[in-house]
C-alpha cells in the first residue's frame, strides 16, 4: 500500500490512498492507524503555517499467525 500524506497550513494532515494493498481490511486498518499517529503527533513549529506535501508513504505489512 502506497499512502499520500499532505499537511495542510492550519495543521490538518490528509490521507489518501495512491495504491492499496488488494485487501480493503488491510487498507483500511492502515489508514485508520496512520490517522491516529497524525492527530497525535504536532506539526513542527517551523512548518506550520504552509502546505507540506510529504513523499509517498509505502506501508509493509508483516502478517504473523
Amino acid at each position: 500500500m502506497v499512502l499520500d500524506i499532505v499537511v495542510q497550513a492550519d495543521g490538518r494532515a490528509e490521507l489518501g490512498v495512491r495504491r492499496g494493498s488488494g485487501h480493503e481490511v488491510l487498507d483500511r486498518q492502515a489508514l485508520d492507524t496512520f490517522r491516529r499517529a497524525l492527530r497525535d503527533v504536532p506539526v513542527p513549529p517551523s512548518l506550520r503555517g504552509r502546505q507540506l506535501a510529504l513523499e509517498p508513504l509505502v506501508v509493509v505489512y508483516a502478517l504473523k499467525d
